[in-house]
């Protein structure tokens, strides 16, 4: 059930989020606006396979720089599941603002407060689209 799983994700993308801004390096600062520039590219492109892939390999790098290797693993055993939730996602809400530029740069700044609303503001829009 594609709201299942999107609550799960919203609970692991969102601490994701929160100790990334925390933990990140300066390595990591680059790592993340490289992945940010390939989803903006891919989004640019409106081909959803380009736009799930690259929306999925940030959504891991920040899993990564959390340095969860719980989290992260939890959240890479979500990458099927998820690829599928996304791809409806973007299909049913390609009209709505979907850029992670705010969320990269909370996490840049360290500001964990911020990167936590920026992650919930975002996923909550897709669940709230599913609610029933």
């Amino acid at each position: 059930h594609y709201t299942h799983i999107l609550e799960v994700r919203r609970s692991l993308e969102v601490e994701a989020a929160r100790l990334a801004a925390i933990r990140r390096t300066e390595q990591d600062i680059d790592k993340l606006r490289a992945a940010n520039k390939r989803r903006q590219d891919a989004f640019a492109t409106q081909d959803i396979d380009q736009m799930v892939q690259a929306d999925m390999e940030l959504h891991a790098e920040i899993a990564q720089i959390s340095r969860n290797p719980v989290l992260a693993s939890l959240y890479e055993s979500l990458t099927e599941p998820g690829r599928a939730t996304i791809n409806v996602e973007l299909q049913l809400h390609s009209h709505v603002r979907d850029d992670h530029d705010d969320l990269v740069e909370a996490i840049i700044l360290g500001d964990s407060f911020l990167a936590v609303e920026e992650m919930g503001s975002y996923l909550e829009t897709y669940i709230d689209g599913h609610a029933e």
